[in-house]
C-alpha cells in the first residue's frame, strides 16, 4: 500500500455523520462525516492512505461502497 502525507482539506462543507446519514465507509453514526458534493468521506474506523490531520482516514465514496456485514458472516469486507 503506498502512503501519502496527512490530508488536510480547507474548503467544503463536512457534514456529520448521524442516524439518519450514517458514514458510507463503515456505516458509523458518530465521528465520521462526508465533504458535501465533493464526493469523499472522513472515516475513524477503516484506514485508508490518506491520514488526515484532525483524526480519520480520507476516502473516496465512489470507490468504497460497502454493503453492510451480515450478523451471520461474523466478518468484514476487505478493505484496500
Amino acid at each position: 500500500m503506498v502512503r501519502y502525507g496527512p490530508a488536510v482539506l480547507a474548503a467544503g462543507e463536512w457534514i456529520n455523520a448521524d442516524s439518519d446519514h450514517p458514514c458510507p465507509i463503515c456505516y458509523g453514526v458518530e465521528g465520521c462525516g462526508t465533504l458535501r458534493d465533493e464526493g469523499y468521506a472522513r472515516c475513524l474506523e477503516w484506514p485508508s492512505e490518506r491520514p488526515l490531520v484532525a483524526g480519520g482516514w480520507l476516502h473516496r465514496i465512489e470507490i468504497h461502497r460497502r454493503q453492510p456485514v451480515s450478523a451471520s458472516s461474523g466478518s468484514r469486507p476487505a478493505v484496500d
